[in-house]
């Protein structure tokens, strides 16, 4: 038999309650990386709602047709241009460029041109000026540059971008990109620089997490990541404009497809005044309306 000392026995439940500590820890910050995107979320949401009562107005996107959309794209920009509609996925190993070819009231389309990036590349949003295509990395630093001619595509020498790459669109005269916060950038179609920057601001709180961007008649809508919210900004003072409640087609993809996951891709065609909206892994693009929802007096 082996005795063991009272201090003993206390030293090694001490060392027991140590390790158990520990761990507890470990799991708990093992979790809380997982759910910090819900947790953020949620925080953001609350923000959002509680405009909803304000002078700012609210919208609701009533979908008007569906478009089949391949779901095992992850979704990261959305833009039309060159007489084509454009998309940009991501995921190292699978992000892509994809062109499909446009015409009003489709309800399929097969892409007509698809440029893989490099594996260790992971692709976010996009958008066109003039005849170039430009497409962000998320945290690889580089603006990807495509000149194109029909269904050619031909990769042009990339610009550095010093910020995580999210959202892009462009107001016809700059370049103007997202990175998760609440600050939208304006750079020089010529090199990239930034000519300026802009918080946005909703009801005075400050709206992060802005994600994929569109410019839609001198405004600035943005996918809020996580949200199945689209905020309107003013380009000149960075205030929201806005809020567009796209519930309806957040549950219509997720019914549609198990996998389906957020809300992101905003694109809008200026001949034909079609706007189009879908998410990550959706199964469809959905062409949608706006209905305004009237403010409480």
């Amino acid at each position: 038999m082996i005795i063991v000392s009272r201090p003993e026995r206390a030293r090694a439940v001490c060392r027991d309650v140590r390790r158990g500590l520990r761990g507890f820890i470990a799991l708990v910050g093992l979790v809380g990386f997982f759910l910090w995107p819900t947790l953020a979320v949620t925080a953001g949401d609350r923000i959002l709602d509680q405009v909803s009562d304000t002078s700012v107005p609210q919208y609701v996107a009533k979908p008007l047709a569906r478009i089949a959309h391949n779901p095992t794209y992850f979704t990261q920009g959305l833009a039309f241009g060159l007489d084509a509609l454009w998309e940009s996925t991501g995921h190292y190993g699978k992000s892509q460029l994809i062109q499909y070819p446009w015409v009003s009231g489709s309800a399929k389309m097969q892409p007509t041109a698809q440029l893989q990036l490099p594996s260790d590349e992971f692709g976010e949003g996009l958008t066109i000026l003039g005849d170039t295509v430009y497409q962000l990395t998320w945290k690889e630093g580089k603006v990807h540059r495509y000149q194109i001619a029909g269904a050619t595509i031909t990769p042009l020498p990339s610009w550095l971008n010093d910020k995580q790459g999210w959202g892009l669109t462009t107001d016809g005269t700059y370049l103007i990109a997202s990175d998760g916060s609440d600050v939208l950038y304006f750079h020089s179609p010529v090199d990239f620089s930034m000519v300026k920057n802009i918080p946005v601001r909703l009801a005075g709180a400050s709206i992060s997490r802005l994600n994929e961007l569109e410019w839609i008649n001198g405004r600035i809508w943005a996918n809020v990541w996580g949200s199945d919210k689209l905020v309107i900004i003013d380009p000149d003072t960075g205030q929201v404009t806005g809020v567009v409640d796209c519930r309806q087609l957040v549950d219509d993809a997720k019914r549609s497809h198990d996998g389906a996951g957020a809300l992101n891709g905003i694109a809008w065609d200026v001949r034909s005044e079609a706007l189009l909206l879908t998410g990550k892994h959706w199964p469809w693009i959905y062409r949608v309306s706006l209905v305004e929802h009237k403010n409480k007096p």
